[in-house]
């Protein structure tokens, strides 16, 4: 099968595959089949960051799945201060936080039905994304939205883009006013990253991916509504 290739990045995939094939034609025009196949293959990896695979997506209601492909290396819960300022109105916040290498997807999902109340974007500076610290420092793009809750009422959460040391490409292309359905693709973050979602942390939540999991983008069920909730259902 054919790889896709997202659209967040055509330019760069674009230049990277036509400048391999231009330095793969002249080695060839100059004699040097030799020199041909290693631009080709620069080019094919480089593009292959890119990627874009289809998912096949669970099914049922009442789940959160992960933003992002990457490694589940931030469950931590935000109280206070810190909550309010991740998702403003909660004062208790579940934050989940995604690493991305360079190996990994990096087009992001919307990991829930939602509607998006607030983008922000924050400029900042471009430490490791291994360390969380970056999610403090690191220019982030944030949108902030309404799911439906348990009980019907609108849930807020929100989902974080984080810059790295190498990548420093934040693409997103939701606004404000706009609705994502679960599994949606709405943008990416160019060459190693974090990715984070934050859930009100309240009863009717329940974390069930563990730390150091392995998450696939639109797949790996992050969060749910506890079974018995109103939205939980099979």
């Amino acid at each position: 099968r054919a790889m896709t290739l997202t659209p967040y990045g055509r330019p760069v995939w674009r230049a990277l595959l036509l400048a391999g094939a231009a330095l793969a034609a002249a080695a060839l025009a100059a004699g040097r089949a030799g020199l041909a196949l290693p631009p080709l293959l620069a080019a094919l990896a480089g593009a292959a960051f890119f990627r874009d695979p289809a998912r096949r997506l669970p099914k049922g209601t009442g789940l959160f799945t992960a933003p992002a492909d990457g490694l589940l290396d931030d469950l931590a819960l935000l109280e206070g201060e810190a909550a309010q300022a991740a998702l403003p109105g909660c004062n208790r916040v579940h934050r989940i936080g995604l690493f991305l290498s360079v190996f990994d997807v990096h087009v992001n999902r919307a990991p829930c039905d939602f509607t998006v109340t607030r983008d922000h974007h924050r400029p900042g500076g471009y430490r490791d994304a291994r360390d969380t610290a970056a999610t403090r420092f690191n220019e982030a793009h944030t949108l902030i939205g309404t799911t439906p809750g348990p009980d019907g009422a609108p849930l807020p959460l929100a989902v974080r883009q984080i810059a790295g040391r190498i990548a420093r490409r934040i693409v997103c292309a939701a606004r404000t006013g706009d609705t994502l359905a679960r599994g949606q693709r709405y943008g990416m973050i160019r060459f190693g990253s974090r990715t984070e979602l934050y859930l009100p942390a309240i009863p009717e939540i329940e974390i069930v991916a563990p730390r150091r999991a392995r998450a696939t983008g639109g797949v790996t069920v992050l969060a749910r509504y506890r079974t018995g909730s109103p939205a939980a259902r099979p």
